[in-house]
């Protein structure tokens, strides 16, 4: 009998872990990308307008923490399963809003996206390695791993709150 040896088996289980979570967060990607494009044309004014308004720390921080916490609370119930959702929603608001903002802005979208998007671009590949920790290691993950991920996004948001948009703010008004 020619079998595979028990490591090998669980290296194939985690690789197909990290495929699918791939796959999820590529299909997240192309349906926020989609499902703008398809309510373009009532979204794209709208843009400009909303963003005129003040964005309380508390507001900002709930957008920031929101997936990262759903990630943290999940992957220490023991719902792994619950993380190729999270991934599937971060993606789709990702691409929903890169599009929205790179659209509406026309030359200068890019640059609209990259100021906007500060947070969401720095924090997407640190939440991506941390819902392939969690998928792909055995045991739970450590108090040091979940605290050096908590600091990252504190690290992140608070660059983004104190020098992206206040230079913003300074720029659009």
């Amino acid at each position: 009998m020619n079998h595979f040896p028990l490591s090998a088996a669980s290296d194939y289980i985690q690789f197909d872990k990290r495929r699918v979570l791939g796959l999820f967060w590529i299909i997240g990607l192309l349906a926020g990308g989609c499902c703008f494009l398809f309510g373009a044309d009532r979204l794209i004014p709208q843009m400009r307008v909303s963003l005129t308004g003040n964005v309380s720390i508390v507001c900002f921080f709930c957008l920031i923490f929101l997936p990262p916490f759903l990630s943290i609370l999940a992957a220490s119930t023991g719902m792994h399963s619950l993380l190729y959702a999270i991934a599937f929603g971060k993606a789709f608001l990702y691409a929903f809003a890169s599009m929205a903002l790179l659209l509406s802005f026309g030359s200068a979208g890019w640059l609209v996206r990259l100021l906007l998007g500060f947070s969401g671009i720095l924090s997407a590949p640190v939440l991506y390695r941390f819902w392939l920790r969690c998928l792909c290691s055995g045991s739970g993950l450590s108090a040091l791993e979940v605290f050096c991920f908590i600091s990252v996004y504190l690290l992140i948001g608070s660059i983004d709150y104190r020098l992206i948009m206040p230079f913003w703010a300074d720029l659009y008004f």
